[in-house]
């Protein structure tokens, strides 16, 4: 036991050595705080104004560089705020010392009255323009005329449109027009997006290589596609879990050509790298019950070159129970 004491003796003086330092370490030397806007456009802007690396350095703070800063706040408020619709925001920005070593940036916003919408027009065209999945987005588009200029949901919407077009086979999808106009000195603007889909791709030939010990018509199993159907990413995304999942292969790549395309028909390219195909697992333990006890599992994922699956378990103790 005297010897165990030291032990928790340092122990203790380390945690009350932390203890008194966190508080210290935690002290940030220069704080920014921004008023007169919340939510996301306060967001927004707290990370626009995220202090660059190098003003605080060893706990001590360039002055210099922070009110070099302080003006180039102002700025940095302004363009972080046009997302938001707020496109003639008054904004200053000063340094404030709270103590002989705290100093605190102050940026004070008036955002004014924000930018609204007066016409949105959106137009699918392309093959896939009669899309029902397409057109449902569309008339959903989360901006219309009269909504504050929110442009964080343009973008999401606008991804959300090009997105669903390619999971539907439209892989040339793209926008023709994508303009957002606003009136120089008005508080009004319009969006105009038109997206253009292409036409539809379909899935070409599918090539397997590797894995030549497993028949064919074995590996097409693990296929979640047929040649025909209309293209997706996900569904190679399951084939590719599909060969993973069955244990038999180490390496698994599922590569779509698109460069090779005919008459709209992708093919797509397996290549497998095969794992063990038997293996035996022996055990060793001991029980109070049975006394020593060895199990083995033997697994062959080929049998007969069919890829069936046999699966055997050996189980010998030196006392068995009945």
């Amino acid at each position: 036991m005297p010897r165990v004491q030291p032990i928790y003796a340092a122990i203790l003086l380390v945690v009350l050595f932390l203890c008194h330092a966190a508080p210290v370490l935690a002290a940030d030397p220069v704080e920014v705080e921004v008023s007169g806007i919340e939510g996301e456009a306060l967001e927004n802007v707290q990370q626009a104004l995220a202090l660059p690396y190098g003003l605080v350095r060893d706990g001590k703070v360039d002055r210099l560089w922070l009110d070099r800063y302080a003006q180039q706040a102002v700025e940095k408020t302004r363009l972080a705020l046009h997302p938001y619709g707020y496109y003639h925001a008054r904004v200053s920005a000063r340094v404030e010392e709270r103590g002989k070593e705290s100093l605190r940036l102050l940026v004070a916003v008036t955002p004014g009255e924000p930018v609204h919408l007066s016409e949105v027009d959106l137009d699918l065209t392309g093959a896939g323009a009669g899309e029902e999945q397409l057109q449902s987005l569309a008339a959903s588009f989360p901006l219309a005329r009269g909504d504050v200029l929110l442009q964080p949901d343009y973008e999401r919407a606008k991804g959300g449109l090009k997105s669903r077009a390619v999971t539907l086979g439209y892989l040339d999808a793209d926008f023709t027009r994508h303009e957002i106009r606003i009136a120089p000195g008005a508080l009004t603007a319009r969006i105009k997006l038109t997206l253009q889909t292409g036409e539809r791709y379909l899935f070409g030939a599918t090539r397997i290589e590797g894995a030549a010990e497993y028949p064919q018509s074995y590996l097409n199993r693990f296929l979640a596609f047929k040649e025909g159907e209309v293209f997706s990413y996900a569904k190679l995304g399951e084939t590719q879990l599909n060969f993973s999942n069955s244990e038999r292969f180490k390496g698994v790549v599922v590569a779509p050509k698109r460069q090779q395309a005919r008459d709209l028909h992708v093919p797509v390219l397996v290549e497998l790298t095969s794992g063990p195909r038997r293996t035996l697992r022996p055990g060793l333990g001991y029980g109070t019950d049975t006394g020593a006890r060895f199990t083995a599992r033997f697994r062959d994922l080929n049998l007969f070159h069919k890829g069936h699956d046999l699966d055997l378990n050996l189980y010998a103790a030196q006392r068995l129970q009945g």
